[in-house]
Formats: structure tokens, sequence, C-alpha cells
């Protein structure tokens, strides 16, 4: 099924809106863009082709790209977003973020919020030393202010990258103020969103993030945000090197990170006939 052809049964089901009309708005998750070909992990990495058939499909489908910014004015303040919106995060702030993701981004004319490891920039991702791919390379300061001139969005995922949820109060507020600092020096600008690393995040961590002078945060939850959504708690649809654009496009109707293919057909069909 053509994605335009998907998105127009899922708007007339009003899968794409919530019950009481606001606007469904998923906020999409990449980590790693990687060449076409070389082994990763799909899980972590999407290859720079399958990138770009993502966003192709969601395009032709009529989605709208805004930017974070726009969301998050959105949850807040509920400034106007079109319909069928949706926003593009990368968490880490790999270099290939800036080789390969970006100029995809730029030929759509699309825009992204890339979340920064401040004490690791222009160094390697040290925490992913268990992980099948191994440390990356990060951007350097340079490569995040070309970017940033150009209009992409940038984020703090904290100093060195930890589970948020296991430190001390010091330590979590050091690793807090300490990257908003950092990464707004760097921009000569308040950057006051951050990215929960690991995606893990508690009560203590979200007053915590919100006494640091943070307006929005975002987490791994799967599902969509809306006006009036917990702006500290945001969701995310994570996508990986295993969906075309077809299988992404599902997954941002359903709001979910996996489709499991036998309670997503009984899903949308029972909403089908109920709303005929």
């Amino acid at each position: 099924m053509r994605g335009h052809t998907l998105i127009q049964l899922a708007d007339a089901a009003r899968l794409t809106r919530w019950a009481d009309g606001l606007v469904r708005v998923p906020v999409l998750l990449y980590h790693m863009i990687i060449r076409p070909g070389l082994p990763a992990d799909p899980e972590m990495a999407v290859p720079q082709d399958r990138f770009s058939e993502q966003l192709t499909c969601l395009a032709d489908a009529g989605c709208a790209c805004i930017s974070l910014d726009r969301l998050i004015r959105h949850v807040l303040h509920g400034e106007p977003v079109p319909p069928r919106s949706f926003a593009i995060t990368f968490d880490d702030g790999f270099l290939d973020t800036y080789r390969l993701a970006w100029p995809v981004l730029q030929r759509r004319g699309m825009t992204a919020t890339v979340f920064l490891v401040s004490d690791l920039m222009d160094k390697l991702s040290e925490w992913m030393r268990v992980e099948p791919s191994g440390p990356q390379l990060l951007m350097g300061c340079e490569h995040v202010r070309e970017m940033h001139q150009a209009g992409i969005g940038f984020g703090s995922h904290g100093r060195r990258h930890v589970d948020l949820t296991c430190l001390d109060d010091d330590e979590l507020a050091d690793e807090l103020c300490t990257s908003r600092q950092v990464i707004s020096g760097l921009l000569r600008e308040d950057v006051r969103v951050l990215a929960y690393p690991f995606g893990r995040f508690n009560a203590r961590v979200r007053s915590a993030a919100a006494r640091m002078g943070y307006a929005a945060a975002l987490s791994v939850r799967g599902g969509w945000n809306r006006r009036g959504t917990d702006p500290l708690a945001l969701r995310r649809i994570v996508v990986s090197g295993r969906d075309t654009g077809t299988n992404l496009l599902i997954k941002i109707i359903l709001g979910e990170h996996r489709i499991r293919w036998h309670a997503a057909t009984a899903r949308l069909t029972r909403t089908l006939l109920f709303r005929a």
C-alpha cells in the first residue's frame, strides 16, 4: 500500500488525531546514520539510503516536518501545527549525523534537533564500548556551529552519557547544569531542551531537569505528543535500520516502536469498523 493511501485511510479513521480532535505529533528518534553496506546493529544504525527512503515516504504521504522548538511551543502554548506533523531528533551527536544525515535533510528541506554529550564532543562515544558497533566518532564544535547556522537545533544529552537515575543529587545537578552551560555557550543562545541518556528518568530526574532550567525533555517512551503533554516527558518513536518507509509510516500511525503485525491489523480493523 502506498504511503499517501495509507495516511488517507488513517485520516479517514481519525487515527492521526486524538478523540477530541487535537493533532497527534510523533517525534522520531534516530541514533546513527551509516554508509550503505556497512555492518552495524540495525537497532542503532540506519543506512543513509534507507534514511532517505523513509523521509521520501513521509513527504509523499503529506507529512510535514516541523522543528522540535515548534512542537514544544505547541505542547506548552497551543501554537498551531500542520496536520500530519512530525519532528526528527538524533541522540548522541555522532559525526555521521553531520556527514550523512544532514545532506539528506538539506535535500528534503527538513530540519532536526541533535542532542550532544558535552564532555565528549570531537571524541569517541565511550559508553558504546559494550555495543556491537563499538565507540564511534562524535561531532566537534565546528560541525555543531555549521549545522546550527543552517537551522539545525541542538540540545543536551548530559555531560558523559550516563544513566541519570543512578546519580546522587549533586552529580545529577552537575550533569544537567554543566552540559546545558557548555552547549549554550557554544551556540550563544539559551539551550533548554534535554534528551535523557538511555531514555531513563524518574520523578527526581524530571524535577531536577526543571530546576536546572530545561523547558522540555525527551524520553524513549513510545507514542505521540499533543497540546498539554508533559513537556518534560515527551514521547518518541525509535527508528531502526529495518524500517522501510511504509513501516515507519505505520509506526507513526500506531505510535509504537515496533510493529506487531497481527495486533496492528486487528487494531486498525476494529477502529475502521467502529468508525465506519
